[in-house]
């Protein structure tokens, strides 16, 4: 719009000839659709491959749930394990994880740019939450292998894997009950972020948690979830 009124406007490709990092806006739309319920998660998803193709090898991406410009998640959200599986998603993703004042006091209200307004701190609620969350995105495996988003529905499921390991993702994004496939042996594993532990019997896990993220050693070979705007067969 800018340019057909002949004013200057630059995509996110031609930003990073010059900046190391940008805001994920050119796919927030998408996202906020999808928390609104008007898009299905798979179509968020889809837009995630997309950017991976379409911008430099070493792009990066500052992802986030809310920020001094959109809502609180938790005013986001239909519900608290949603708005908790969405933030660990965000920090699992490739990408520079970013935490706005007051997310770890589970605030709801968006401060005012421009006018005086006190964070209301309660109980620091998810300070453990974030905490585990940034110690996750330090370990080199997210930061040297390979990111890959496995299924979208019921649960988002994502992995990263390098030489030595892998981060088995599974993101609670819809709030679902019950068993799931999963694309990890059959054994005992521990939640890195709780500590608890998790079985996988005959490829199925059972879900009741925001998100779990288990430990493994390297898979032989995984099935990418199909895109549809990008993987002809």
């Amino acid at each position: 719009e800018r340019r057909q009124h002949g004013l200057y406007a630059q995509s996110d490709g031609e930003l990073y000839t010059v900046f190391d990092l940008t805001y994920d806006y050119d796919i927030w739309p998408i996202w906020s659709g999808v928390m609104m319920g008007l898009n299905p998660v798979k179509d968020y998803l889809q837009m995630l491959r997309y950017q991976a193709g379409m911008y430099p090898a070493n792009y990066i991406k500052m992802r986030c749930v809310e920020n001094h410009d959109q809502p609180r998640i938790m005013a986001l959200a239909k519900t608290r394990s949603q708005a908790l599986a969405w933030t660990a998603f965000s920090a699992f993703l490739p990408g520079a994880f970013m935490v706005y004042a007051g997310q770890e006091a589970e605030a709801m209200l968006t401060p005012s740019l421009f006018e005086r307004e006190v964070i209301e701190w309660r109980d620091y609620g998810l300070s453990a939450f974030i905490r585990s969350l940034t110690s996750l995105k330090k370990q080199t495996c997210l930061q040297d292998g390979i990111f890959s988003i496995l299924e979208d529905a019921p649960n988002i499921q994502a992995i990263w894997q390098d030489k030595t390991q892998v981060f088995y993702g599974i993101f609670n994004v819809l709030d679902y009950k019950g068993r799931i496939n999963v694309q990890l042996p059959d054994g005992n594993y521990e939640d890195y972020l709780s500590g608890e532990p998790v079985t996988v019997k005959d490829g199925l896990i059972e879900i009741n948690q925001s998100v779990l993220i288990l430990q493994s050693s390297p898979l032989q070979s995984i099935s990418p979830f199909k895109c549809n705007l990008i993987d002809l067969r």
